[in-house]
């Protein structure tokens, strides 16, 4: 190893560094539960051959994902006509223990003020 590559690591390069793996592992984490909730959408709107477009599981999956990542930082701004609790759809996802297996892994990055993916979906 050369010494500007060991310099690097241990000065304010090495806390950069740190800070930006912390940061991607954060938000990569978060985007790996966005997709399992748009996964199990998908999954559950295409039993008894109901099948939605993208965009219809787009905005299930968002909607479900905003009740999930709701904290002190994000609290999600879903416009739905109706009540959603009521939806086949929503409550089908809700009973499954992959939604709460979902519901657990994001109590680890829901209140890190780092976690960016809530606000971009």
């Amino acid at each position: 190893m050369n010494p500007q590559s060991v310099s690097l690591l241990t000065g304010q390069g090495g806390l950069l560094l740190l800070l930006g793996l912390v940061l991607g592992a954060v938000n990569v984490f978060s985007y790996s539960l966005y997709n399992r909730v748009f996964n199990l959408v998908l999954e559950k709107a295409g039993e008894g051959e109901r099948l939605v477009g993208d965009n219809v599981a787009r905005q299930y999956a968002k909607y479900l994902f905003g009740q999930v990542m709701q904290s002190k930082f994000f609290t999600p701004n879903t416009v739905a006509i109706g009540n959603p609790e009521n939806d086949r759809i929503v409550r089908s996802v809700k009973r499954t223990a992959e939604y709460e297996r979902v519901e657990e892994l994001a109590s680890w990055v829901r209140n890190l003020p780092i976690n960016f993916v809530p606000y971009c979906i």
